[in-house]
């Protein structure tokens, strides 16, 4: 009966359990490479927005913690 009740609910409120599952578990931004060496226009777009000395020196430290979650501690140690 309990977990009737716990399905119905996380049922209901779909959108924002999906939600607050990916925030708990964060996004895997700190994988992502510092530079990309294809030449391509999507290349020469992620070096020009994310692959920036500006963004990886100054930005990417807090982003990284901030869209980490716990998935970047598991990774991290």
């Amino acid at each position: 009966m309990l977990y009737k009740k716990i399905i119905s609910l996380l049922l209901k409120y779909k959108k924002t359990v999906i939600i607050i599952a990916i925030i708990a578990f964060g996004l895997p931004v700190f994988l992502l490479p510092n530079k990309i060496t294809n030449t391509n226009w999507y290349g020469k777009l992620y070096n020009y927005t994310l692959g920036n000395s500006f963004y990886t020196d100054n930005i990417k430290t807090y982003v990284n913690k901030t869209l980490g979650g716990s998935l970047r501690l598991f990774t991290w140690f």
